[in-house]
């Protein structure tokens, strides 16, 4: 029994040996490319830094560009809603001033003999409905006037006509 176990001690032996030398063989291995993977990382690290700090500037233009023509698009926005909205307004009270003028007009109407068009009230707001219609028209002339402003800076930035753009649909 001792013969075997001298034979099992010794293939133990001889393995454990073996592995020894094949684990110090790739310790070795891994210590000669150990550098040569770090040299290649911070090879690519700064090839990486040198490339992103040549496309930064034209990063930040671009950005800068964009940032300037939205900027300009919210202007002209804004500019055409406020338009929007005070044309909305006058029209309303054009509308509430054609309202009363009706109104008074019925009452005169109703009064055998009266004379509509002597009457102050209804000279008063005659006057100003005229007057806001001269508002209407001066709004909607600057709203039209604005949304050709557009068209042109469209037009200009592309190259191509509103007509050029449908085409290519």
């Amino acid at each position: 029994m001792s013969k075997i176990k001298d034979k099992i001690k010794g293939a133990i032996s001889r393995s454990v040996t073996g592995v020894q030398k094949g684990a110090s063989s790739a310790v070795h291995s891994v210590e000669e490319a150990a550098p040569k993977v770090v040299e290649k990382v911070g090879q690519t690290t700064k090839n990486l830094a040198a490339e992103a700090s040549e496309a930064a500037p034209v990063i930040a233009e671009k950005a800068k560009k964009a940032a300037a023509v939205a900027a300009e698009k919210t202007g002209e926005v804004l500019t055409r809603g406020k338009l929007h909205l005070e044309l909305a307004n006058v029209k309303h009270k054009r509308d509430k001033k054609l309202a009363e003028l009706g109104s008074r007009v019925y009452e005169l109407l109703k009064k055998k003999g009266a004379d509509v068009y002597a009457d102050e009230t209804v000279q008063t707001v005659s006057k100003e409905i005229k007057d806001l219609e001269k508002n209407i028209a001066s709004l909607e002339k600057e709203f039209a006037e604005v949304g050709k402003k557009e068209e042109k800076k469209e037009e200009t930035a592309s190259g191509k006509t509103e007509a050029e753009k449908k085409a290519e649909k």
